[in-house]
This record gives structure tokens, sequence and C-alpha cells, in this order.
């Protein structure tokens, strides 16, 4: 493991494993890749990037990319996220194990910014920033096949449409870093 983030994300993990297996807690553990979508307000200091991506383009700022932009990660919008929770929060096959929650799909940093671009229907300009050391994973992209074979879940949103149905929602909020 490359980061203490993830380090204690583990340990969350093995905890909820012992007491499942010490002392008969039900759980089961699912596991969230770039949670993103309708209710992520940007003036929020821990939100992710595709709020702050948002929140500069309806700024007519820049959108800051830290490095070349062609890390990837693996954006999950929140209905999504919602139903395989639920799934593995009531499926009975799901007691006990740990799911991965994403779109298995890797999408680089410069292509969501461009993404973010068409959601709006404005052009956008992109700042490439130095690079952050905390930004030491290049790919992530997470396996969903444990969740889709056992639980039947796949997710239904795709980035695009993520994208706009986020875009929606910010013209419409009262959100003031966003106006």
């Amino acid at each position: 493991m490359l980061s203490p983030y993830a380090v204690s994300k583990m340990g969350g993990v093995h905890y909820c494993q012992a007491f499942y297996e010490n002392y008969g807690v039900r759980e089961a553990i699912v596991r969230y890749s770039n949670v993103y979508g309708v209710g992520q307000r940007p003036d929020n200091p821990y939100c992710g990037v595709v709020s702050k991506f948002f929140a500069s383009a309806m700024a007519s700022e820049p959108l800051q990319i830290h490095g070349d932009g062609m890390q990837t990660r693996d954006f999950t919008y929140i209905d999504d996220a919602v139903d395989a929770t639920l799934m593995a929060g009531i499926h009975p096959r799901a007691e006990g194990e740990v799911f991965n929650i994403g779109t298995g799909i890797e999408t680089n940093v410069n292509g969501l910014a461009e993404a973010i671009g068409r959601a709006l229907d404005r052009p956008i300009e992109i700042s490439h920033i130095d690079r952050r050391d905390i930004d030491n994973i290049r790919r992530r992209v997470v396996n969903i096949e444990k969740i889709r074979r056992m639980l039947h879940w796949t997710p239904q949103i795709t980035l695009d449409r993520g994208l706009s149905e986020t875009a929606r929602w910010l013209a419409e909020s009262r959100i003031p870093s966003v106006r």
C-alpha cells in the first residue's frame, strides 16, 4: 500500500471483519471509488475533484489539474453508490463480504475536465499545475466483479449522464461558490 490513507481504510475493514468473525456482528463492507453528484457541495473543503472542477468552470476560472492529467480514477455517481450500498445492506449473500463500489472504468483527469465542459455546454480552460505529493498513485480503478457476480449489481449511470445531472443540480442550487 502506498498511502497512510489506504492503510487506515484497510484497518477499518479488518476491524469489521474481526467483529463479524468473533462476535457475530452482522456486516457487509462497501468501498467507494470517487463518488460525485447531486448534493456534493463544492464549498465543502472535503469535496472531490468533480465538484472543484464544476465550481471553477461555473465561475469561468481555469480547471487546475495537478500534473499532466493522465492519472486515472474511477468516478461513481451518487445514485449508483446508494443503490449498491442498500443492496449490500439487505442482501443475505452480502453478509460478511467486502465489495468495491465503482464503475470499473478508468477516466483520466484531462478527460474528466473535457466531460465537465460538455456537461456545461461551454468551453473550459485547463491549467496544469505541479503534481501533489499525495497523488502517488497513477492509476485507480476498482474491480466490481464480486458485487456484480454475487449481488447482480451493476452501475447504471454513465459519467456523461452523471455529470449532466450534477451540472443541472448546481445550476438550480443556491450555493454561493457556483454563482
